[in-house]
């Protein structure tokens, strides 16, 4: 069971690394955007730039539940196999601090940070094309 709490914890890594490393491609893609004239074109340009976003990050997930879920079954496995023991409460409490450590919204914003900055302007631009946009 400490491999499999290993195992979510290492993925969670990967994960946001990835969505780093593909977030700074879906900024400059975003900036390619904006050459394509204004009108229908623009919008599908931006539109595709968020669909090729998210099918590179899909191949960074090894297992498609998402983290929460994951933690949960291990939780009911830990809970069914192993009780009340002790070691039963050592994986328990490694459980605990993955969700502090990696499942905050501010151990989100630690890590995720060039994500965050790059998802907000994809969707400021949206905003703005679709104001722009008669």
């Amino acid at each position: 069971m400490k491999d499999e709490i290993n195992k979510i914890e290492a993925d969670i890594v990967t994960w946001r690394s990835a969505l780093d490393r593909e977030g700074v491609w879906l900024f400059l893609t975003t900036l390619g955007c904006w050459s394509v004239p204004e009108g229908w074109l623009r919008y599908m340009a931006f539109t595709i730039a968020i669909f090729l976003f998210f099918w590179r990050i899909s191949d960074a997930r090894r297992d498609s539940r998402p983290f929460s879920k994951r933690i949960t079954e291990l939780e009911s496995q830990i809970k069914v196999s192993h009780g009340d023991s002790n070691q039963g409460k050592a994986l328990l409490d490694d459980l605990i601090q993955l969700r502090e450590n990696y499942l905050s919204l501010a151990s989100f914003k630690r890590s995720g940070f060039v994500y965050l900055i790059c998802t907000i302007f994809w969707h400021l631009s949206i905003i703005h094309v679709n104001k722009a946009t008669p």
